[in-house]
């Protein structure tokens, strides 16, 4: 798998500094401006990263379109970089540009089409937020928020911003208190198979 990698001339490295995760860097291809483009977490220039797992056809992922542009616009100015990482095998660059383009939302997207990055960040679901200093360590992993408490039941507000509590506490120099929260959505497309 790492010779196939190796082939490729475009390449996002995330370094994961976590015991339970793999310590090599991993390699995806990556891109930027819709156009490949080399990527690494610590290049991005931000204090923090937020990969975001999605699907282009999961109606809970897209129900959160909303509130993705909402996180850029909040965050990215206080230094957060945003990366959306499309996780179904079937999935083209050409459709992560339409839909990207037709739910209005803006963030480097990558092809996690191999789920190198989705397994490394023990993510299982779309959508399913993980934050990462620019060491690479992870600070949260889960749910955006709680408005979706179970399958087919949704809350008309969510009580729980998880995702933004995590990121305004990590931009003031603490911890989050809520380190990881399940995430409800769609699983992500072929995971359980490999």
């Amino acid at each position: 798998m790492k010779s196939f990698y190796g082939v490729l001339c475009a390449f996002m490295f995330l370094s994961v500094a976590r015991a339970d995760l793999p310590s090599e860097s991993l390699a995806i291809p990556a891109m930027k401006d819709s156009k490949e483009a080399s990527l690494r977490i610590e290049h991005l220039g931000q204090k923090l990263t937020v990969v975001i797992f999605v699907t282009t056809d999961c109606p809970v992922s897209n129900r959160y379109a909303p509130e993705y542009r909402r996180l850029v616009d909040e965050y990215r100015p206080k230094g957060v970089a945003f990366v959306f990482a499309y996780v179904d095998p079937e999935t083209t660059w050409k459709q992560v540009k339409d839909h990207q383009s037709q739910l209005k939302f803006s963030g480097t997207s990558v092809l996690d089409v191999d789920h190198q990055l989705a397994k490394a960040l023990g993510a299982i679901t779309t959508p399913e937020a993980v934050v990462l200093s620019r060491d690479g360590k992870m600070h949260y992993r889960g749910r955006i928020d709680d408005r979706y408490v179970e399958h087919a039941r949704a809350n008309s507000k969510p009580v729980n911003a998880d995702l933004r509590n995590a990121l305004t506490a990590l931009l003031g120099g603490k911890e989050p208190s809520v380190k990881e929260a399940s995430a409800i959505g769609c699983a992500i497309p072929g995971l359980d198979e490999q």
